[in-house]
């Protein structure tokens, strides 16, 4: 379930509202790594699939969010 709490959170970690701040990757400052721990940190149960994983990612995270669909996403995730 969406949580704009944590959503706001995650930007801010993201360093995305803060002009000044350089972005290690394109999606923000926390590694790939750093995202999938984020977002099983902040499941229920503490254990996400893959496909979970990437869920999260495309609801919680500006940059993925765009990529959720098959076309666009190719070379960033597999799955179906």
């Amino acid at each position: 379930e969406y949580d704009p709490r944590l959503a706001l959170l995650i930007e801010k970690e993201l360093g995305l509202n803060d002009p000044q701040t350089s972005r290690k990757n394109a999606w923000g400052n926390l590694s790939y790594a750093e995202l999938i721990a984020r977002a099983i940190e902040n499941s229920q149960d503490k254990r996400l699939t893959l496909s979970q994983i990437y869920s999260w990612m495309i609801q919680y995270v500006p940059y993925f969010r765009d990529k959720g669909d098959r076309k666009s996403s190719t070379g960033w995730k597999v799955c179906q």
